[in-house]
């Protein structure tokens, strides 16, 4: 039995923690990665897995020999892309979770621009929530998008950061009025954001914090773009959902002289020694494709 083969099937059942779904990655029949992995236990006389009805887990024994195989194969991988075609061709594929919305409308044009210049490079977009195991996925960067991230084991580099603008419909305002100043949003209906705002406020770079409530509230911010589109109330997003709404009028900023706390985009990733190089051009040149987004930084 191939060593390596031994070591990265291990490493992929305990990371997805299914003998199906390790199968599916490394696109083999269930009962091949059952079989490699008794005969591993086999050889090494000792039980490396906890086997339950719907679940597997490491013994001790097997986390110490995933963690030391995870470690020879990253570095089997980068002596390969060293002496491989990598040196000279970007090619290969990237899997990239997204919130579903950014992924379909703003994330693929990038990827689009980055094919061109890499034909060779495929993607494949898993939509996040911000709730999926990057590990357990095999994906090599998950987008997230928050005022601040929350802490984590995995590497978050920033992108960019986002203004966002307080918006609302013509029609509302002609019904309740402009509020004045942030206190007054206290007095109007506001569409609440319930993971970005979960306490239910909304907080602005000179210092002030307003408590709001309203009729929608919704962890989608397109949910919330729409209520407020129909006269709802108020809504805040990052100017790059909004900025169509704005030019062409259906939507109009509210407080423009007071601006809410930034969003800022990240890229999450696993932490590990040696990152195939297509990937580290991708990041370097989705950083540089947001910040080159003008509609984004509205005045």
């Amino acid at each position: 039995m191939d060593r390596l083969r031994e070591m990265e099937t291990f490493v992929v059942v305990v990371e997805r923690q299914s003998f199906t779904d390790a199968a599916r990655q490394l696109n083999v029949a269930r009962s091949t990665v059952t079989k490699i992995v008794a005969g591993l236990e086999a050889r090494l006389g000792l039980r490396l897995l906890t086997r339950s009805t719907h679940h597997l887990s490491p013994t001790a024994a097997g986390q110490i020999f995933a963690e030391e195989a995870r470690t020879i194969l990253e570095q089997v991988e980068r002596l390969q892309h060293k002496i491989g075609e990598e040196q000279t061709e970007i090619a290969g594929e990237i899997r990239i979770g997204s919130p579903p919305s950014f992924g379909s409308v703003h994330l693929l044009p990038a990827l689009q621009q980055f094919r061109r210049q890499y034909p060779g490079v495929t993607f494949e977009l898993p939509l996040d929530d911000g709730s999926i195991n990057l590990v357990k996925e095999g994906l090599d960067l998950s987008i997230r998008i928050a005022p601040i991230l929350r802490d984590t084991a995995l590497v978050a580099r920033l992108l960019v950061k986002v203004p966002q603008v307080l918006v609302a419909s013509p029609a509302y305002l002609e019904v309740r009025g402009t509020p004045q100043s942030p206190e007054m949003l206290a007095e109007h209906n506001c569409l609440v954001h319930t993971i970005k705002s979960p306490a239910r406020d909304w907080s602005f770079d000179d210092g002030v914090s307003v408590r709001v409530s309203g009729t929608v509230a919704s962890n989608l911010g397109e949910v919330l773009r729409a209520a407020a589109l129909s006269g709802e109330g108020i809504s805040i997003h990052p100017t790059y959902m909004v900025s169509n709404e704005l030019k062409s009028g259906a939507l109009v900023r509210v407080l423009p002289d007071h601006r809410p706390e930034e969003m800022s985009i990240y890229a999450i990733y696993a932490e590990r020694r040696f990152r195939p190089k297509r990937v580290l051009i991708f990041l370097d040149f989705l950083r540089d494709w947001l910040r080159r987004q003008s509609d984004w930084f509205i005045d």
